[in-house]
């Protein structure tokens, strides 16, 4: 009986551990400086039980990639940028595009496909966090997944996304 007390608490520690490892890395303030200065809102957007494993700056947007080490686990970058104002699809508005895309806005959501891949994104506050790189194909239930993780993501500070 004890042993097998011994066992649970040993396994409790390593979830903890591994659970708030990230809290306790070092801040890469230069990271943290260029999210800042992109003036959109970080957010961390937890899909399933991917961790966020890079995030980096480019064209005054913030990319958060997202790993999958289990086969539950969808890999996926988060795009946050500057939101713009009116249709999400752009001047084509919704329906195929010029790429073989199709898009569909309505409000302040937006859903993108193109053959097996689709990105799923939300305007808020002023950013437009995207989910993109998912794989639709095989998993019908992946868009209200999206769309739930979008809507229930909380703003973090910026260093808590030059942590990783």
């Amino acid at each position: 009986m004890i042993g097998a007390v011994v066992v649970l608490v040993a396994a409790g520690v390593l979830l903890w551990q591994s659970r708030s490892g990230d809290d306790d890395a070092p801040v890469d303030e230069d990271l943290a400086s260029r999210i800042t200065a992109t003036g959109v809102t970080p957010y961390d957007v937890r899909l399933g039980k991917a961790d966020i494993d890079e995030v980096r700056v480019e064209a005054g947007s913030v990319l958060v990639d997202y790993d999958h080490t289990h086969e539950d686990r969808h890999a996926y970058t988060l795009v946050l940028s500057k939101a713009p104002s009116g249709d999400l699809c752009g001047a084509q508005g919704t329906g195929e595009q010029d790429d073989g895309s199709t898009c569909t806005s309505e409000d302040d959501r937006m859903s993108s496909t193109f053959e097996e891949m689709g990105s799923f994104s939300l305007r808020r506050d002023g950013t437009l966090l995207t989910l993109s790189n998912l794989v639709i194909e095989s998993d019908p239930g992946i868009e209200e997944r999206a769309f739930t993780a979008l809507e229930a993501a909380e703003p973090v500070p910026a260093d808590d996304l030059a942590r990783h």
